[in-house]
């Protein structure tokens, strides 16, 4: 799941509220 989440981000085309969330919430795992 981690290896989806790291290509949405890095995804250029991303601009929805979804991926904003998914990248606070991988940050958040990161420093957890």
């Amino acid at each position: 799941t981690l290896k989806i989440y790291i290509r949405i981000t890095e995804s250029r085309d991303c601009h929805s509220i979804l991926c904003s969330i998914f990248y606070l919430f991988g940050l958040s795992i990161k420093y957890l």
